[in-house]
């Protein structure tokens, strides 16, 4: 009885969940979070021989950052262009 079961890990599974959430709708909330939770998961899965998931944690990482620098892009090009980021400062002003 030898057996060791493995686990996946939950920190993997929500980097990953995070990480395509930032990409497609949130950026920068969600992908902070997605980026913490991958580099987490990794360090756990390393240290841990039970622990599995180390592509979700990578993928999720992947998004993650690439949901960052989609948002600051976005960020940037509004800014640049002169476009109100807030829909309703202009509005009130």
């Amino acid at each position: 009885m030898n057996e060791q079961t493995t686990k996946i890990s939950a920190a993997a599974v929500a980097s990953l969940a995070l990480g395509i959430i930032s990409l497609v709708f949130l950026g920068l909330f969600a992908g902070i979070p997605a980026v913490i939770c991958g580099h987490v998961s990794l360090s756990n899965i390393k240290k841990n021989s039970i622990l599995t998931g180390k592509g979700m944690a990578i993928a999720g990482l992947i998004t993650g950052y690439l949901g960052i620098t989609w948002s600051l892009v976005l960020f940037a090009l509004l800014i640049l262009t002169g476009q109100s980021v807030h829909p309703f400062i202009y509005a009130v002003s």
